[in-house]
């Protein structure tokens, strides 16, 4: 349901679609992957930063599928960042999840708070 309001919403703005979505229920939060930050900017304004789940308002944030290069492996230090193993949500200067302990590395996601 909520990808389909997400799609819905991304035509209605004119658009690039979501290429994923990750809900975390405990954390009262979902996350979506789009192609640009102009797409996920676009969206999120349009929903106000919130994604509605089973009448659960959610807070949305998007993280950009694009990769900055470092010296560290490809893992972009001035970006929070989520945690591939448990999905928790990290400070950039984090080199190791608080939540599992789990080390940084290229397969975690870079995140990117909603402002407007």
């Amino acid at each position: 349901v909520y990808k389909r309001q997400l799609r819905d919403t991304s035509f209605k703005c004119q658009t690039s679609l979501p290429e994923d979505i990750i809900v975390v229920p405990v954390l009262k939060m979902a996350y979506a992957v789009y192609p640009s930050v102009e797409s996920a900017r676009k969206v999120l304004y349009y929903l106000d930063g919130k994604l509605e789940i089973g009448g659960v308002a959610l807070s949305l944030d998007y993280y950009p599928l694009a990769r900055t290069k470092t010296a560290r492996n490809d893992v972009n230090l001035v970006q929070d960042w989520f945690c591939d193993k448990c999905v928790y949500k990290n400070f950039a200067r984090r080199m190791k999840c608080y939540k599992c302990e789990n080390v940084r590395n290229p397969q975690c996601k870079p995140a990117v708070s909603y402002t407007h």
